[in-house]
């Protein structure tokens, strides 16, 4: 059975190649009406090889994403005009070596670079104009917290053997019906009790009901972002996405108002 995750996995890219499918056969059917309307000779193999220009965008919008953040209090300017420069280049070296292989002649590399940036050089930075501001604009907020962390240790099983366990060190807490699975760093632990009872008996303030069956600590909570749907991410410090739903937004909200 495949899991939940590389199902939506998979959907992903099956939509990528959709997506870039999509852009291809529009632009080599712009292609085939302009030769059609100016009466001019269409070479199928030329037109797909020069339309792949707007394929290149979606690996470096990709790459881009991650690092948008660490560009936030730099030039803006200078950044997109180089984005807008290597694609360029890119574009021309990948064109120039497909016909150079491929073709019966081939494209000079520095016409390459001069046609694509009189063509395409505004439409480059607009996008990537475009699409910094609109990452800029979805990147998580930071939530800043100064809450001690409780320092109470329970008694837990784990294959076998017992431990003690810090509460402070537990990054959240699911419910694994009939017990709780106390989430660290380190390991999961199964706890014979309920999310309501933890709440009632083990915990402190600093653990807050994010959903009906998910309790975190907000001393490992490093931010939240929208999913824009009434929902939210919380994001912990190793990482990990915990889904923060609408019903319980207003309680985590207040503790960082």
């Amino acid at each position: 059975m495949v899991s939940p995750f590389f199902e939506i996995k998979l959907k992903k890219e099956k939509l990528l190649v959709l997506f870039a499918a999509t852009i291809l056969i529009t632009a080599v059917g712009k292609d085939l009406l302009l030769a059609e309307i100016k009466d001019y000779s269409f070479y199928l193999s030329e037109s797909i090889l020069f339309e792949t220009f707007w394929l290149l965008f979606i690996p470096i919008l990709i790459w881009l994403k991650p690092f948008v953040t660490s560009f936030a209090k730099q030039n803006k300017i200078i950044i997109i005009t180089l984005l807008s420069i290597s694609h360029i280049v890119l574009f021309s070296i990948w064109v120039f070596s497909i016909s150079l292989l491929f073709f019966a002649h081939t494209f000079k590399f520095l016409w390459l670079i001069s046609d694509t940036a009189l063509d395409h050089g505004v439409s480059c930075l607009l996008i990537y104009g475009m699409a910094i501001l609109i990452f800029q604009k979805r990147k998580p907020i930071p939530v800043e917290t100064k809450h001690k962390l409780p320092s109470e240790k329970i008694m837990v099983t784990h294959r076998n053997r017992k431990f003690l366990v810090d509460i402070g060190s537990i990054l959240y807490i699911r419910s694994e019906t009939p017990y709780i699975a106390l989430v660290t760093s380190k390991n999961t632990y199964l706890y014979n009790s309920s999310l309501k009872a933890f709440m009632l008996e083990k915990a402190s303030d600093q653990f807050i009901r994010i959903h009906k069956s998910t309790i975190v600590n907000i001393g490992f909570v490093t931010s939240y972002r929208s999913r824009h749907n009434g929902d939210y991410d919380v994001v912990l410090n190793n990482g990990t996405v915990l889904r923060l739903s609408r019903n319980y937004s207003k309680q985590f909200k207040s503790v960082f108002s």
